[in-house]
């Protein structure tokens, strides 16, 4: 898995060294979405989350995204996050297509409460102006100790409306 994520994060920085325009998502953009989830590796098998998210440009191409999901699996639980996104512009002459980093905080009760370190990647296409779809994986570094309770790779599929 380290070497999954050594992968990841060695492909985003050399994106981020090849772009020559960075994020035209200017700061004071906002959106909500609906996000769908799945939790696999839990330690019980695959589990879905659907949930909410907002997402706020604090400047030209970072931004914060609180989210609350809902995990459904044998019982329910639920999954509060609060990730940092830096944006970077793919598509020069469309400027319709992004690629971020994530890093953010959670707390769960995937299994049992836990804290987590979320890092992964996303991907934003503006269907229109005011319409996102974005493509995800998280993963999450959680901090309880129990056999059971496993470090879940999260890939998300989400629609957002920015306004």
């Amino acid at each position: 898995m380290k070497r999954l994520l050594s992968i990841a994060m060695l492909l985003i920085t050399l994106l981020c060294a090849t772009t020559d325009k960075v994020a035209a998502q200017e700061k004071g953009d906002w959106g909500v979405g609906l996000r769908n989830s799945l939790y696999t590796h839990t330690g019980h098998g695959a589990k879905y989350g659907v949930g909410v998210f907002a997402r706020y440009n604090f400047i030209d191409g970072l931004r914060i995204e609180p989210s609350v999901s809902v995990v459904c699996g044998n019982g329910c639980s639920v999954d509060i996050s609060a990730d940092v996104h830096y944006t970077i512009c793919l598509s020069k002459t469309h400027r319709n297509m992004w690629l971020y980093p994530i890093v953010g905080v959670g707390v769960n009760e995937i299994n049992r409460w836990s804290m987590s370190v979320n890092l992964g990647v996303g991907y934003d296409w503006d269907i229109t102006h005011n319409w996102i779809f974005s493509a995800m994986v998280r993963y999450m570094i959680q901090t309880a100790n129990h056999a059971y309770l496993r470090n879940p790779i999260v890939p998300q599929i989400n629609v957002s409306y920015r306004f």
